[in-house]
């Protein structure tokens, strides 16, 4: 008997899932309009805009945390860092300015997208 209800439990959720997602997907055009807009307004936020070039603008490409994978950010970290500090030192501005813009973007752009996803059903 404790089954059944388990199942039923889960099977509630699952329709409950099944109705918010299609509430996103029926504002999916809306929330991408929101996404440009908080991202040209965090632009224009000289704190944000000042944080995305920093230390902190830099996205680890891997997300999980553990040993190998803290030692594989800190690795694309590493290469990072040395590829500014050669478009430094030999004065390549475009490459300097392709690493940092596309760094600041990818940061804001990812802010902008979590602050959405939080807030979507204020979209609604």
């Amino acid at each position: 008997m404790d089954n059944c209800r388990v199942s039923k439990d889960e099977l509630d959720h699952d329709r409950e899932i099944e109705e918010v997602e299609a509430r996103r997907e029926a504002i999916s055009d809306v929330l991408a309009e929101k996404v440009e807009e908080r991202y040209q307004a965090l632009i224009d936020d000289p704190m944000w805009l000042w944080e995305a070039l920093g230390p902190d603008g830099f996205i680890a490409p891997n997300g999980k945390s553990g040993i190998f994978f803290d030692t594989q950010n800190r690795a694309a970290e590493i290469e990072y860092q040395q590829k500014i500090s050669n478009a430094l030192r030999s004065e390549d501005w475009l490459e300097l300015g392709t690493l940092m813009g596309s760094m600041a973007k990818d940061y804001l752009h990812r802010s902008a997208e979590n602050h959405v996803d939080a807030n979507w059903s204020d979209y609604e």
